[in-house]
């Protein structure tokens, strides 16, 4: 299944334009920590586990809702 993508341009157009419009960050919370958009909320879709692999988290759709 093909994954949308958007720039960072795009996404701040699309944000200006909605400003009820809320930026999900899935990635890890160290890379959240190192940088985001105002107002971001991160939910990490998967964590860093043993020896650099990432796992799932289980958690994320009932985190989301």
């Amino acid at each position: 299944m093909p994954i949308e993508q958007s720039t960072p341009p795009e996404v701040k157009d699309l944000l200006d334009a909605n400003p009820d419009a809320i930026y999900l960050d899935v990635r890890t919370e160290g890379e959240f920590a190192a940088g985001h958009p105002a107002g971001a909320i991160n939910i990490p879709v998967a964590f860093p586990g043993p020896g650099g692999q990432m796992a799932l988290n289980p958690d994320f759709a009932k985190v989301v809702e």
